[in-house]
C-alpha cells in the first residue's frame, strides 16, 4: 500500500468571493484566511509563488525565508573640537 505523501492529501474545496480592494473602485481582491491554511502548510511567514492562469491560480509554499539584517545606527552630532561638547543649541520647551 503506497503512503500518503504530504503533497497528496485533499482539503476540502473553499468557495471565496472575489471582491473590490478596500479604497479602490477598479481592482480586485482576493483573501485567504483559516485555520486551514496552517493545516496545509502555510505558516505564518511563509513565502509563497503564485502561477496564474486564465481562470485559475495555484499557489506553492516555496523553500524560500526571509532573513532580516540587523543594523546598527550610528547617531552623529556636531561637537566642540576642544571640549566636545555638544554645539547645538537646546531644544524649546
Amino acid at each position: 500500500m503506497k503512503s500518503e505523501s504530504k503533497h497528496d492529501r485533499l482539503f476540502p474545496t473553499r468557495h471565496l468571493t472575489v471582491s473590490r480592494k478596500p479604497g479602490s473602485n477598479d481592482t480586485t481582491s482576493l483573501m485567504l484566511a483559516g485555520k486551514w491554511l496552517k493545516d496545509a502548510g502555510f505558516t505564518m511567514g511563509a513565502i509563497v509563488r503564485l502561477e496564474v492562469w486564465e481562470d485559475k491560480i495555484i499557489i506553492h509554499k516555496t523553500d524560500k525565508v526571509w532573513v532580516e539584517e540587523e543594523r546598527i545606527i550610528t547617531k552623529r552630532m556636531m561637537v566642540n573640537k576642544n571640549t566636545q561638547k555638544n554645539n547645538f543649541p537646546k531644544p524649546r520647551a
